[in-house]
């Protein structure tokens, strides 16, 4: 092994909290803060339901008349949650 070059065993103690560095903590929690409460309360509904496993445990229809919402409204809400937690992940990922 290389001095000076860190090596990690896993993927998981790469990206442990201990790796951070203050400003990426800053910046994951500045990035989320473009996620509505509207956005984040489905996309966790979504995830703690199964409608992310697979196969699905959960449909559009079934998420949308819990959360009390349109399927397409609460699908547009799934769409751009997803859509802005890919470009934090990739952002942070370019900075490690």
């Amino acid at each position: 092994m290389k001095k000076g070059k860190k090596h990690f065993s896993s993927i998981e103690e790469a990206i442990s909290l201990s790796s951070f560095r203050a400003n990426d903590f800053f910046f994951l929690k500045s990035a989320t803060r473009q996620i509505s409460s509207k956005q984040r309360e489905a996309f966790q509904k979504a995830l703690a339901q199964g409608y992310y496993e697979n196969p699905r445990k959960t449909s559009i229809d079934e998420l949308a008349e819990k959360f009390g919402s349109s399927p397409s409204n609460f699908a547009e809400h799934l769409r751009k949650t997803k859509s802005k937690i890919i470009c934090i992940f990739w952002n942070f990922l370019e900075k490690l």
